[in-house]
């Protein structure tokens, strides 16, 4: 079978699409990606690409087409530019493109104007169209940028609505979207939950036995973050957080590995505070580094601020935190709390509550290795359960090939 795939962001932009392009690769099915210059989080273009360089390229067996976008910059015009020059380019592409294709599968991430090409071509050449849903629109513009323009609200609700459906079937990422999906017109029947999935790092589990069988790494705790520090994650209540902890003395330590629009104010904000030997900073790290840099934790931190979008979503780091077996120390609600309580692999409070999240990070450091070894060994169940590669690949192939 012939797919094109359709997602804005590609390797080696941290996303996992690569790895489900490869698999299906792997499968024999022949796979064309079609995607951006790579520019994120950055917001200029990753070393040896261009306008002018590496536009075309095969990833193994996978070939790659790279729209010539607007980088994303620092400024919110240029961002903007950005989300429409990809949709521009793209929809162009695809007019032109007189390659035939079985189906199309679009990875939407945000924004969802990076699915119009992949409707385009859909249309034009009456091929089916599946989209899986990890941003949903438009809740998740209004929520990251605060406004409350009627006008434009109706206008992104229409484009949204269009455009899932546009779309032969819907998979969601979290049981939390589909209620305001469904919402838009679509039966449910439409709407398939395909939950995100994280590479095991363990796959001969007594690796992972032997990596955590002393939960308690030292004599401090420590509780690390991971992925991208952007508004959204509310990182704020962190500082708020380690104020109570730090009244207590020193022995929770505070790690952010990661980058993004937020980091800089944050990292000041915390020198404001005098916070600097309780909270620490670490650039972004490899996908493939984060199990080593977990095993060295004694549990992850998990954070969204409190919005009703937010209370829908589940972050793919929680997948991560699962696979490798961390106790969880959670700031959140909805969907996110449930899994956390339900598989009872950590402590949960309510989102950007930081006096609450700094209480319960005490309450680890009171906790007993074995207890802290139960929050691991039931993280890791929950995820096998759940969350593993192969339930989140037989959900996708069921979408695409569903749709004969």
């Amino acid at each position: 079978m012939k797919i094109l795939f359709v997602c804005q962001y590609y390797s080696p932009e941290p996303f996992k699409v690569a790895e489900l392009c490869s698999e299906l690769s792997k499968q024999g099915h022949s796979v064309t990606v079609l995607t951006g210059i790579p520019n994120y989080p950055e917001g200029r273009p990753y070393h040896g690409y261009g306008w002018f360089s590496k536009r075309h390229e095969f990833d193994e067996n996978i070939e790659l087409r790279r729209m010539p976008i607007i980088y994303r910059g620092k400024s919110r015009l240029q961002l903007i530019l950005n989300f429409v020059s990809f949709a521009v380019c793209g929809s162009w592409y695809a007019i032109n493109l007189r390659t035939h294709y079985d189906k199309v599968f679009i990875y939407q991430l945000s924004p969802i104007f990076m699915a119009v090409p992949g409707i385009v071509y859909g249309k034009i050449h009456r091929v089916p169209v599946a989209i899986y849903v990890l941003d949903l629109w438009p809740d998740s513009y209004f929520e990251t940028e605060k406004s409350n323009n009627l006008i434009l609200k109706r206008i992104l609700y229409a484009i949204s609505k269009w455009i899932y459906g546009s779309a032969s079937v819907i998979g969601i990422s979290s049981r939390g979207f589909l209620e305001p999906i469904a919402g838009m017109g679509f039966t449910s029947e439409k709407i398939r939950y395909i939950p995100q999935y994280y590479e095991d790092p363990y796959p001969d589990n007594n690796e992972f036995v032997l990596a955590n069988k002393n939960v308690r790494k030292y004599q401090k705790l420590k509780i690390v973050f991971t992925g991208n520090i952007g508004f959204a994650q509310r990182l704020e209540i962190v500082l708020d957080a380690a104020e109570v902890t730090k009244s207590s003395g020193s022995l929770i330590q505070w790690i952010i590995v990661g980058d993004g629009r937020a980091k800089a104010a944050l990292v000041a904000e915390c020198t404001r505070r005098k916070l600097d030997d309780v909270v620490h900073f670490e650039h972004r790290i490899k996908s493939s580094e984060i199990p080593r840099l977990l095993s060295t934790a004694d549990a992850a931190l998990l954070v969204l601020g409190n919005s009703p979008l937010f209370s829908r979503t589940v972050p793919a780091k929680l997948q991560t935190y699962m696979a490798c077996g961390v106790p969880i120390l959670a700031s959140v609600g909805g969907e996110s709390a449930r899994i956390v309580s339900e598989s009872r692999c950590g402590l949960t409070s309510p989102a950007e509550d930081g006096e609450l999240l700094g209480t319960n990070a005490l309450k680890l450091l009171s906790f007993s290795d074995e207890k802290l070894h139960a929050y691991s060994h039931n993280a890791r169940e929950y995820y096998l359960n759940n969350f593993s590669k192969e339930k989140h690949l037989n959900g996708i192939k069921e979408i695409l090939f569903s749709q004969d």
